[in-house]
């Protein structure tokens, strides 16, 4: 009897350091897993919150773009209804012999000072009148980056 007491004292005093073991080696896999677990976790929110921010940037970018192209857009209309209106009653010779349409085109040019130059063409293209030049010839044409005017003519 005194045997078997000892054997199953052995037995539980290796059960209990099997089991010790155990949790010991658990804990051990604990202490690496959650901290790595809570740092993708807290990686994956910063991630996502530099998404968000940058998606918003972005929207806001892109309407502050759009409301500039529609204004730089709006202000091109308004100077073509302006010159259409001068120049409504006019010939094509008398737009391109016209001096004073050429300081209103000044004028205009710099009235609105995004405007590198104003010209205006007829139904075939030629330069008949400019803000560079008086009287308008083929070397204004190409100084001219911007702001052109056609009307066509039946």
């Amino acid at each position: 009897m005194r045997e078997s007491a000892i054997t199953r004292t052995l037995s539980r005093v290796r059960s209990f350091f099997a089991w010790g073991l155990r949790w010991h080696l658990l804990l051990i896999a604990a202490s690496i897993v959650v901290p790595l677990g809570a740092f993708a976790f807290v990686a994956w929110q910063d991630w996502q919150a530099v998404v968000s921010d940058s998606e918003r940037d972005v929207s806001q970018t892109a309407d502050t773009e759009r409301e500039h192209a529609l204004n730089v857009l709006e202000t091109n209309q308004l100077i073509i209804r302006l010159i259409n209106e001068r120049i409504r009653s006019m010939s094509w010779d008398e737009v391109g012999s016209s001096h004073s349409l050429h300081e209103y085109l000044v004028d205009l040019q710099l009235h609105y000072p995004q405007l590198q130059a104003i010209g205006i063409l007829d139904g075939n293209g030629f330069l008949r009148s400019s803000s560079l030049a008086f009287p308008a010839t083929t070397s204004a044409i190409r100084r001219m980056t911007a702001g052109i005017v056609s009307r066509k003519r039946s």
